[in-house]
């Protein structure tokens, strides 16, 4: 009888120790899993910090762009620089459009939302530059003519 309970034992010992070995193998291939799911996910946030990043900066230099322009017209009264300035925000304006296409969230949209009604804000201070420029009558301006415009680009970017 004492040979019976041994062995009954026994068994049990090995059986808890095969469960306890396969729950260790189990918890194993579900951190291997899990470490490679957290890989992908990081990569795939980094592409999506580059993009941002590189969204930002095409962003900025639009606008520098407009800026350097609509200064320069105004310094000069080029109006080949106001026609560049014009073709610039044009460029910014489809540039935002397109990415209207692009996002998916609601805050995304809110805030690309937030930068047309700035960007219409700020061509309307360009145009009111541009009306100043020409009622001075090859005078030259002041910085407190464009400051509306620096501004409304403060505040679009």
């Amino acid at each position: 009888m004492l040979a019976v309970m041994k062995s009954g034992i026994r068994f049990r010992l090995v059986a808890l120790g095969s469960v306890v070995a396969l729950i260790g193998a189990l918890i194993a291939v579900v951190t291997i899993n899990s470490e490679r799911q957290i890989s992908g996910l990081r990569a795939g946030l980094d592409t999506v910090s580059e993009e941002s990043s590189g969204m930002v900066d095409q962003f900025r230099e639009s606008v520098r762009k407009l800026n350097s322009g609509l200064l320069r017209y105004g310094a000069d009264h080029d109006s080949t620089a106001w026609e560049s300035s014009l073709q610039n925000a044009s460029v910014l304006n489809i540039w935002i459009n397109n990415e209207m296409e692009v996002l998916r969230t609601p805050a995304e949209m809110d805030l690309l939302q937030q930068s047309q009604q700035a960007s219409a804000d700020y061509l309307q201070a360009a145009e009111n530059f541009h009306a100043r420029v020409e009622s001075l009558d090859g005078k030259n301006i002041s910085l407190s003519d464009f400051a509306p415009v620096r501004k409304e680009s403060q505040r679009l970017l």
